[in-house]
């Protein structure tokens, strides 16, 4: 948001997505997931006539959904949405006269000096190219007769991180995707208060890791599943 302690532009999409807040006052605003208790959001789509002085207001009400996390090198940081919504009839407005972007600031790129305290399923320092986690909710509709609504019936969070291959003496990937061992995954993004978001999954359990090749230099291509402890701390994000 730009300002340490003080929600994103985005809260409300991620609130919308089985997310629930933590705020410590000119430090902090933590995301973590709920398995209950869901807020919802109203979606507004302006589409403006020719000369902009009307507008078809198509509004989508009762909105949920889940979204996706994609960091890689040479580009910027992403959050992607994928909601889901109740119809509403479109209506001919007047267009809005202003709207404000005071929350939603210059991202950064990641590299070595943005990007940092690194740690890919316990293993420190790793040289990171692309990280990745789909939250993975699932998305019902209902449709009844004497109701109607959008749902979160479950979550599945997983994703994918590729980093420069090491050798088993260094840190056994493979021995560590063939027996499952849960490690963790984390980072943070930023470097000026207001513009940082650390990431962590604590219990990120990897998949079968495969070999790709990046301009002449090996890397690893790892999935994963975030896995719970208890319920919901497969994952966090922290906003500072």
């Amino acid at each position: 948001s730009g300002t340490a302690g003080t929600a994103p532009g985005f809260d409300a999409l991620l609130q919308a997505c089985g997310m629930a807040s933590t705020v410590v006052a000119t430090t902090s605003v933590t995301y973590n997931p709920i398995s209950a208790g869901f807020s919802s959001n109203t979606l507004y789509f302006y589409l403006p006539n020719d000369a902009n002085t009307k507008a078809t207001l198509h509004k989508i009400t009762g909105v949920r959904g889940d979204f996706e996390l994609n960091l890689a090198v040479k580009t910027i940081p992403t959050i992607k949405f994928t909601m889901t919504g109740l119809y509403n009839a479109p209506i001919g407005v007047a267009p809005p006269t202003s709207i404000s972007f005071g929350k939603f600031i210059k991202p950064v790129p990641p590299n070595s000096q943005n990007t940092t305290g690194v740690t890919l399923f316990g293993y420190a320092t790793p040289a990171l190219e692309k990280f990745n986690l789909k939250i993975g909710n699932k998305v019902e509709f209902r449709n009844l007769v004497g109701d109607q609504y959008v749902f979160l019936s479950d979550r599945n969070s997983m994703g994918q991180v590729d980093f420069e291959a090491l050798t088993p003496d260094v840190f056994d990937m493979f021995a560590a995707a063939n027996v499952g061992t849960p490690g963790a995954i984390s980072f943070t993004h930023g470097t000026v208060a207001g513009n940082k978001v650390a990431v962590s999954i604590p219990k990120s359990q990897p998949q079968n890791p495969t070999y790709a090749d990046s301009t002449g230099v090996q890397m690893f291509q790892v999935p994963y599943i975030a896995q719970t402890t208890i319920r919901n701390d497969d994952f966090t994000l922290a906003f500072t």
